[in-house]
């Protein structure tokens, strides 16, 4: 949500956000072993097909939604497949639509990141403000524990 309002979008939370508040996933990104944040837009051939992982809507909308309100729900989709899922096709979990998708929600689920961040009083919220270092620190603390 507040990436929406960071660039003056319409934004649209999940319609149970209000009773189910959560953190949700933005994206999964390829980097180097560097910390270098990229590679992107590796493979232009391969375009964002829906229907790929059609078995994987209700948790994409639950955990993935696209909140740009003037936007089709699948566009966020197509624009993180497109700029960072081509990247991941060398991959061999990760070599297909189905596959990146379904890595990012199993790595969301698996890592229970909001749990991690409740546990540090870091919940979300539309009024509050978190710093990054805080949010650091919380998942450091859970990775160390």
């Amino acid at each position: 949500h507040s990436r929406c309002i960071e660039i003056g979008e319409n934004c649209l939370l999940p319609e149970d956000w209000t009773t189910n508040p959560r953190w949700t996933i933005h994206g999964l990104w390829p980097t180097t072993m560097n910390g270098y944040d990229g590679p992107n837009y590796c493979k232009n051939s391969s375009t964002f097909n829906a229907s790929a992982v059609l078995d994987l809507m209700p948790e994409l909308l639950l955990y993935w939604p696209n909140c740009l309100g003037n936007e089709p729900q699948d566009s966020f989709w197509e624009h993180e497949w497109s700029k960072h899922g081509t990247c991941a096709l060398s991959d061999a979990l990760l070599a297909t639509q189905h596959s990146y998708f379904s890595a990012a929600l199993n790595l969301y689920q698996g890592l229970n990141i909001s749990l991690i961040l409740a546990k540090n009083r870091i919940v979300p919220s539309l009024d509050a403000k978190y710093h990054l270092s805080d949010i650091v620190d919380a998942r450091h603390i859970r990775l160390l524990a």
